[in-house]
């Protein structure tokens, strides 16, 4: 590896640290949501795994962005999250900054903004194709 090749990964390696910490600012923790949600720690656990709420791994613990947590919606969770999460074909990180960021296939609006505007089967229908690979 060239030393030209060695600043470029430091490079890449700074600038998605940087992101993953921009990502998470506000997050909780797993005892955070097992209160806010009043369930179980294990309950919270589970539907990370399940893919049903949204959980980031960062210095060996648990993040939920607290973006996905609506005290309006089924079990305090933005209506239609847990479905378009099992839909997406990417990784956690690649997942909240698919949900946040505003594009022109939702008129510069973000996924999450359409599901909270009660859109929840149009994100559905763009999350299926999200990391999809073609046959």
């Amino acid at each position: 590896m060239s030393i030209y090749d060695d600043k470029i990964r430091k490079r890449v390696l700074a600038a998605s640290a940087s992101e993953r910490k921009s990502l998470l600012v506000g997050a909780l923790t797993s005892p955070d949501v097992a209160l806010l949600l009043n369930v179980s720690l294990q309950a919270v656990q589970d539907r990370a795994l399940q893919k049903t709420l949204l959980a980031i791994e960062d210095e060996n613990q648990l993040w939920f962005p607290s973006w996905q947590f609506d005290a309006n919606g089924a079990d305090g969770i933005v209506a239609g999250l847990p479905k378009v999460l099992q839909a997406l074909a990417i990784g956690h990180l690649a997942q909240a900054r698919w949900l946040t960021t505003p594009t022109k296939v939702f008129e510069n609006r973000s996924p999450l903004d359409l599901l909270r505007s009660g859109e929840a089967d149009r994100v559905l229908s763009e999350a299926r194709g999200v990391g999809a690979t073609a046959s």
